[in-house]
């Protein structure tokens, strides 16, 4: 109980200081955007387009091969989404794990690839019912993104149900994807980093993390930092706003995570190939001009 009305507090000593350091997340993304019109402007992103977009037709291929691997590798570990999901947390856990490794068998060797996908989701949101605590299978919402890539992927079904044109860019497969990966490293910053400070405290404390303990700044401070730009990073993917810078920002984040922690945590960051597959290599500024084009095309009618 003592512990639990500590953490309380300072949970909301931190809320505390999220609304003074508002302003930190804007100076964040408003310097990514900043970038991205930058990247524009001196034609670099539409190079990238032109050099990059030729590879397209690769990503549903990464991502089908990405993801079924490790759906496979964490049935054979004991998990369930990740490492922090094993599969003793609920009776249920054991047989979606078994489930969700069948369905990356099914991604791996191409056989009803959208029915596998259904079944991630499917196991995904009978997990938010079942297991807990629940913060842990929130934190892991890029598998809804990465499902409905997959379910969607060639179809265009959202279309359909699209009312306004300026929305479709939006609901395609792929920005669905981006904007669920954001979504998920947003939750993670909240969960176990801005809100979480505790947690990540006794982190640092086994794991001597703190690069910038050099200069004077302590491990709370740290967490904070660490948690707001994991935030930003989360943020930015959600509106687009640098993608391809942002998807390598949280790349190397992820590639020094798993050399930090060892080749076993490389398995949990599979799914940072499909987000990068996702976003480097699909054409990125076509996508914000569908709607002027589709407006011209209905003038001229």
């Amino acid at each position: 109980m003592v512990r639990r009305r500590r953490e309380a507090s300072r949970s909301g000593t931190f809320i505390v200081r999220m609304a003074d350091g508002r302003n930190r997340y804007l100076v964040g993304t408003g310097l990514l955007l900043i970038i991205h019109r930058l990247l524009i402007k001196f034609g670099i992103t539409r190079k990238l387009d032109n050099s990059l977009g030729k590879y397209a037709k690769a990503i549903p291929y990464i991502v089908r091969y990405t993801t079924g691997l490790l759906l496979v590798i964490n049935a054979a570990k004991g998990l369930l989404f990740a490492p922090n999901v094993p599969t003793d947390v609920h009776v249920i856990a054991p047989v979606l794990s078994m489930i969700l490794a069948t369905a990356g068998v099914m991604l791996i060797i191409g056989f009803k690839i959208r029915w596998a996908a259904t079944v991630m989701l499917l196991a995904y949101f009978i997990s938010l019912v079942f297991v807990r605590p629940l913060l842990d299978v929130l934190d892991l919402v890029e598998y809804v993104g990465i499902g409905l890539y997959l379910l969607l992927y060639g179809k265009n079904y959202l279309n359909t149900l699209t009312w306004h044109e300026r929305l479709q860019p939006l609901l395609n497969p792929e920005s669905l994807l981006r904007i669920f990966v954001g979504i998920g490293l947003m939750t993670l910053a909240m969960s176990e980093k801005l809100l979480g400070v505790g947690l990540s405290a006794d982190f640092l404390q086994q794991h001597n993390w703190n690069m910038l303990q050099g200069i004077g700044v302590s491990d709370r401070l740290f967490i904070i930092v660490a948690g707001i730009t994991e935030f930003v990073v989360g943020l930015t993917l959600v509106l687009n706003i640098a993608p391809r810078l942002t998807t390598a920002i949280v790349a190397a984040l992820m590639t020094l995570t798993a050399i930090l922690l060892g080749v076993e945590d490389i398995f949990g960051h599979l799914f940072a190939l499909s987000l990068v597959a996702v976003v480097w290599l699909r054409n990125e500024l076509p996508d914000s001009s569908i709607g002027k084009r589709s407006s011209k095309s209905k003038s001229v009618k």
